[in-house]
């Protein structure tokens, strides 16, 4: 999937560590230069600390996947689930009251 968003975040190494927080850590990244996927869905990231990593792709429209307690030098495959939309109809009580009280 070309035109997604790759983010990495450094898990913490001490035990019980919330480790939720990496891929929140993941969302923000202010001031870096995003990585992108390539035509093919391919990616690279540099620059990384050692220990393991919460990484996170994303991309405009929906569709996100995490891959948790990944190595320096692992290959990863990320599926970006697809996109979903929800439709209902939205009623007030209130309106109801009024149309069988006539």
């Amino acid at each position: 999937m070309a035109d997604a968003f790759v983010g990495a975040a450094r898990e913490a190494e001490r035990a019980g560590a919330a480790q939720s927080m990496a891929s929140r850590e993941t969302r923000w990244t202010f001031g870096k230069q995003p990585n992108m996927t390539d035509a093919e869905g391919r990616f690279t990231l540099t620059d990384l600390s050692d220990g393991k990593h919460t990484l996170r792709a994303h991309r405009r429209g929906g569709g996100e996947a995490i891959a948790e307690h990944v190595a320096i030098g692992s290959e990863v495959t990320l599926t970006l689930a697809p996109a979903s939309r929800l439709a209902g109809l939205w009623r007030c009580a209130a309106a109801r009251r009024r149309r069988s009280s006539r």
